[in-house]
């Protein structure tokens, strides 16, 4: 919040962490758990049988949108949490979570 106050409006600030593409993610959280594993795209009717209905329809096309746009929206004056000054050191990253979490449903 420090940093929001403390920067110039009008600001649009994406507020994760790190960006990372799903690939990434996907990697970090094999390593972190000493598994494989990868992100693969599908065509959405292969999509639907993991997770039908609406969510799986809006998770689809999340998918889709953060794959295309990512998570600025394609947005060239949006601003990261580095741009803007954040300690990246106090904020909450994909391997942090990932190692904050217990997978062992998973497993």
């Amino acid at each position: 919040m420090k940093a929001l106050v403390q920067n110039t409006p009008p600001r649009t600030i994406v507020s994760a962490g790190v960006r990372s593409t799903f690939a990434e993610w996907a990697a970090t959280w094999g390593k972190v758990n000493g598994k494989e594993c990868k992100y693969v795209p599908m065509p959405k009717e292969e999509f639907e049988k993991f997770l039908p209905g609406p969510i799986g329809d809006d998770l689809y096309n999340s998918f889709l949108f953060l794959t295309e746009f990512g998570q600025s929206g394609g947005d060239p004056e949006v601003k990261s949490m580095q741009d803007i000054g954040v300690d990246m050191d106090e904020v909450m990253n994909v391997e942090k979570y990932i190692r904050s979490q217990d997978w062992s449903v998973v497993f």
